[in-house]
Formats: C-alpha cells, sequence, structure tokens
C-alpha cells in the first residue's frame, strides 16, 4: 500500500466500553463484527447491601406491583444473588396477582429467567414510562404501592412520575454501585480510545476522573438523563446519544459517533 493510500484508508476505531465485562458482551460482539476495536473499563463495582431481615411476605403483602428497571435489581432482589427463598416469594406473590414492571428487554429477560414475568413494561424505556404503565395499570386499585428494588442513590424519575400519580413509592435498597480500582494497563488501552460508551452518569464521573484526556473523545451516552449529567456536571456535549437503552440504538449510537473521529 502506498503512502497516499493508507492516508485514505479508513482507520479503524477503538471503542471503549465501561460496564462490567459481563454486561457488555452482547455489544462487543456487535461492534466488532462492525470492524472495531473494542477496550474494557468497568467504572461499577456491584455489591449486595445486607439490612435488617426481611419479613417477605408481610413486605409484598403491603405492595401492589414491584417495578424493576435493571437486571441488576432482579438478579440482587430476587436472582441469582438473592437467597432461593426470596425468588420462592415473589413467584407466590405474583400468581395471587402482584403485578411486576420492567425497564428495557435487558430486565424482562432476566425476570423471565428467574421464573417471573413482565406484567408491564416501559415504553419508552426508561423510569418516566415505567411510572405511567404501572399508574395506569393500578388505575383499579384503592392507595396503590408500588416497592422498587434497587441501588443506593438510585435515579428519581420512577419515583418522581409515581408520587404525581398519587401512586405510593417504596424504595427498597439491595446493591450498591462502588467505583472499582482501576488497573494501570486497563487505563492505557482506555485512554487510546476513540468512541467511549456511557451506560450511567456515574461512569462519566469516574471515567473522566481517572481519565480527563477522555474528554476530547466521542462520547456517547445510553439516554438523555447520562447525557445532561455529563454536561451540567462536566460541561462536555455527547457527541452522540441512543434514542433508548436498547442493544440496537447503543450500537446505532457509536457508530454514528464514530463518523465524528478526527
Amino acid at each position: 500500500m502506498s503512502p497516499a493510500q493508507a492516508d485514505s484508508a479508513p482507520r479503524i476505531r477503538t471503542v471503549l466500553l465501561t460496564r462490567a465485562t459481563a454486561d457488555n458482551q452482547a455489544l462487543r460482539q456487535q461492534l466488532v463484527d462492525r470492524d472495531f476495536v473494542v477496550v474494557e473499563l468497568p467504572t461499577a463495582a456491584l455489591q449486595p447491601i445486607v439490612g435488617a431481615p426481611l419479613d417477605l411476605p408481610t413486605a409484598l403483602a403491603q405492595v401492589d406491583a414491584l417495578a424493576f428497571t435493571s437486571p441488576h435489581a432482579v438478579r440482587f432482589f430476587c436472582g441469582a444473588a438473592a437467597p432461593p427463598a426470596t425468588r420462592h416469594g415473589v413467584v407466590a406473590w405474583q400468581a395471587a396477582g402482584g403485578r411486576i414492571g420492567v425497564v428495557g428487554a435487558a430486565t424482562r429477560a432476566a425476570l423471565v429467567a428467574t421464573g417471573l414475568r413482565a406484567d408491564v413494561e416501559a415504553n419508552p424505556a426508561h423510569g418516566a414510562a415505567l411510572a405511567e404503565a404501572l399508574a395506569d395499570a393500578l388505575t383499579s386499585d384503592a392507595s396503590p404501592v408500588v416497592a422498587h428494588p434497587c441501588a443506593a442513590h438510585a435515579r428519581p424519575e420512577l419515583a418522581t412520575g409515581l408520587h404525581a400519580r398519587g401512586v405510593r413509592y417504596v424504595p427498597r435498597v439491595c446493591y450498591g454501585n462502588q467505583a472499582p480500582e482501576a488497573q494501570e494497563y486497563s487505563l492505557i488501552a482506555a485512554a487510546a480510545a476513540d468512541v467511549v460508551y456511557l451506560a450511567a452518569p456515574s461512569a462519566a464521573d469516574r471515567l473522566l476522573a481517572w481519565l480527563p484526556s477522555l474528554r476530547d473523545a466521542a462520547l456517547v451516552c445510553i439516554g438523555p438523563t447520562t447525557a445532561a449529567h455529563l454536561l451540567a456536571h462536566h460541561g462536555v456535549r455527547a457527541a452522540a446519544v441512543a434514542k433508548d437503552p436498547s442493544l440496537a440504538s447503543a450500537v446505532d449510537a457509536i457508530v454514528a459517533a464514530s463518523h465524528l473521529c478526527r
């Protein structure tokens, strides 16, 4: 290849993913299939939060619906990271008429894998839409109550939307989002990224604290909440924002942002 041909050849772009490796598998494969180089630097370490012993039958008897806004919430509340008795209790509660609402296909799949079903699904896939869908589903209930298994410092959109519709919101914190210890070799690889996919506001905070130079990369956000946080707290405008949290939308946004790279 001549120097002129080398200069005109499309450069292979490097994409940095900021979720845990297990959560990146499908997106990584889609990007590799499109000839991207993919590197990973997890920005969150999820840990269960163990509080006072929960009297599950009593707790579930006091709510009309459960709201799951992430696969992690399913995992820690009634999935693989929860005691089997908890899952059995939720299955029995749903069989007796309890309803479950979810945000996103990944959360629905995690729920189904535990033997449960999604009675209500947000469309579009975000907390505010789930609040509306659950409120509509609970119109026949007097003083309805929705419990939200969630991380510490959960996003407020679900709670705000339910309160606006006269539905009582009860958070059930079951896991925490901690900053992992970034390894030096991972930081070196990440620093060379052309495109960065940010799946949460905390990912933006931690990544830019570790690698401020990535402010100049094409930053892609999972949705408008993360994009707004990026602009408000870091003064950086997202190169692209996924139209929803689906895999296809993430791929489309990353591809679009890659075209903006020099």
